[in-house]
């Protein structure tokens, strides 16, 4: 309990000190989504509904702010959270244009699956230490940033590898072992007995069709990032060269349905999680966010 609170503090001081204290504007479609859900849920519900809103509208601004840092200075660090923006970003869309039956069960996914991954990363950054799966992750990005300075710096040649190994080691420590936890706690947490693992199942696996977006999406921004800042010589930062980051990462999306397949199978399965019996992160804190203007993060 000691160890949780430590982290707790640490990432509300985290996030504090990553933006002012007003509240920040978010997308337009994220707001849609929000009041999509709460003109869906019943009177008793929508108090309900719109609180766990904001808290996602918080997890997409937090998101956010670490790809502009990417936008920045493309660091290994924050590679993993640019695709995880895309993703979450297009979820959100998703349910504003009601493509979801059960909209408020995807906000709680969205809620529980952030705070295994925020609360993971913020240990490690206090040099306290993440759960094993997340360990090797974010050691290897800092490795990375040692080695290399940022993606598009040091040795050209190396850096696809380097590039499918961070989010490779990502993608395992997000979905093969957090989702499972964080789907039977959110489905544990549903405040309506009605919505059974069957009508879930259809909304999850809607969700697949997000991940094509996402890549293309992420593979504009890394090939932005890179080209603004890259001290590569010009002729590797010709766009038909370029175009290896958008191979990596299609690659990588037949291997993230494959695990986001099998971490559903897991959550709804008897067999112990991949995580044991480690419990769930706790609720983390999140930047207060308003829906007014356009999108600070678009």
């Amino acid at each position: 309990m000691r160890l949780l609170t430590q982290a707790l503090l640490v990432l509300t001081a985290v996030l504090t000190q990553q933006g002012p204290a007003a509240a920040q504007p978010v997308q337009t479609a994220s707001c849609a989504a929000c009041a999509f859900v709460a003109a869906r849920s019943s009177p008793g519900e929508e108090a309900v509904a719109r609180a766990l809103c904001a808290r996602t509208l918080g997890v997409l601004d937090a998101l956010g702010r670490w790809r502009d840092s990417f936008l920045a200075a493309p660091h290994y660090t924050e590679l993993f959270s640019v695709i995880y923006w895309h993703i979450t970003r297009s979820e959100m869309q998703a349910i504003a244009e009601g493509r979801y039956a059960h909209p408020l069960e995807i906000l709680r996914q969205i809620d529980a699956f952030f705070d295994a991954y925020a609360w993971n990363r913020t240990r490690f950054e206090a040099g306290l230490s993440p759960e094993p799966h997340w360990l090797a992750h974010f050691s290897a990005t800092a490795e990375a940033d040692r080695a290399f300075g940022q993606v598009g710096r040091g040795m050209a040649f190396d850096t696809p590898d380097m590039v499918q190994q961070v989010i490779a080691l990502g993608m395992v420590a997000h979905i093969e072992f957090d989702l499972p936890r964080s789907l039977r706690h959110a489905f544990t947490a549903r405040r309506d007995p009605g919505v059974t693992v069957e009508r879930m199942a259809a909304d999850f696996r809607a969700a697949d069709e997000i991940f094509a977006i996402a890549i293309a999406a992420m593979a504009a921004d890394i090939n932005t990032a890179v080209s603004a800042t890259s001290d590569w010589d010009p002729a590797l930062l010709r766009p038909e060269v370029m175009r290896w980051f958008g191979d990596i990462l299609a690659r990588q999306r037949t291997e993230a349905l494959r695990l986001r397949h099998g971490a559903w199978a897991a959550a709804v399965g008897n067999a112990p999680l991949p995580t044991g019996n480690a419990p769930h992160p706790p609720p983390g804190p999140r930047p207060p966010v308003d829906c007014q203007g356009d999108a600070a993060h678009d």
